[in-house]
C-alpha cells in the first residue's frame, strides 16, 4: 500500500470512529469495522486495530475501552470488542455506563450510506427532518426573539432532546429560565406538540441511531 493511500485509509478509518461514537453513543469496535468493510475496501482486523491504536492517542471525544473494565464477571476483553464510548457517557460516573449498556441491549444499529453516516463525524451534526423545520419556524415566529436567536435555540433544544430523552420540561425551562420568555397557554401547548414530534424524528444514542418513531414502528408497525 502507497503511503498516500496509507494515510488516507488511517483518516478514513478516523472519520469512521468519530461518526459512530457521535451516532451511537457506545459501540463495540467489531461492529465499526464491519460498518467500514461494507462500505469500503476491506480492511483486515490486524491493520484496523492498527489504526485504531494510533487514533486512540489524540484528544478525542471519546475513549476506547473493554467491558471488563466496569465488570468483574466478565473476560479479559478481546481487543475487537473493546468499545468506542461517546465522552458524555463516561463524563460523571459509570452510571450512564450501564443505563446505556442496558437500554441499547438487543436493539439493532441504523447504518446508513456512506455519505450519510460520515456526516456524523461533525458532533453537531442531525438531520433537517419537516419536524424539526417546523419546531425552528414557530420559534422564529416568536417576536421576542431573532431569526438567529431562535435557530440557536432551536439546535439547543435539539441537542437537548436527544440528552434529556424527550423532557419537555428542560426545553420549556431553557426557554423561560434563560431566554425570559414565557408562553401563553395556546402556545406552550403548540410547543410541547412541536417538540414532542421533532423528538419522535430524533436520532437518538440510546436506540442506536434510531429514531423513537421508527423504533415504535419495527416493534409495534405503524
Amino acid at each position: 500500500m502507497s503511503i498516500k493511500k496509507a494515510t488516507g485509509t488511517k483518516q478514513l478509518v478516523e472519520r469512521y470512529l468519530d461518526a459512530a461514537s457521535n451516532l451511537y453513543g457506545i459501540v463495540p469496535l467489531s461492529k465499526i469495522l464491519s460498518i467500514y468493510n461494507s462500505q469500503n475496501d476491506p480492511l483486515t482486523e490486524e491493520s484496523f486495530l492498527s489504526i485504531v491504536d494510533e487514533v486512540s492517542k489524540k484528544h478525542k471525544f471519546f475513549s476506547i475501552v473493554g467491558e471488563d473494565e466496569f465488570y468483574d464477571d466478565v473476560e479479559e476483553t478481546k481487543p475487537i470488542d473493546r468499545e468506542v464510548v461517546a465522552e458524555h457517557i463516561l463524563a460523571v460516573d459509570d452510571d450512564d455506563y450501564y443505563y446505556f449498556k442496558e437500554e441499547q441491549s438487543g436493539k439493532p444499529y441504523y447504518v446508513p450510506d456512506k455519505g450519510q453516516f460520515l456526516k456524523y463525524e461533525d458532533e453537531y451534526y442531525h438531520e433537517k427532518t419537516l419536524s424539526f423545520i417546523s419546531f425552528r419556524a414557530f420559534l422564529r415566529n416568536i417576536p421576542d426573539f431573532t431569526k438567529e436567536q431562535a435557530d440557536d435555540l432551536a439546535e439547543d433544544i435539539y441537542g437537548m432532546a436527544d440528552v434529556c430523552e424527550g423532557d419537555v420540561e428542560s426545553a420549556v425551562d431553557l426557554i423561560q429560565k434563560y431566554r425570559r420568555y414565557t408562553f401563553s397557554k395556546r402556545d406552550l401547548e403548540t410547543f410541547i406538540e412541536l417538540f414532542s414530534d421533532m423528538f419522535n424524528d430524533t436520532r437518538l444514542q440510546i436506540n442506536r441511531g434510531f429514531t423513537p418513531r421508527e423504533m415504535r414502528n419495527m416493534y409495534y408497525g405503524s
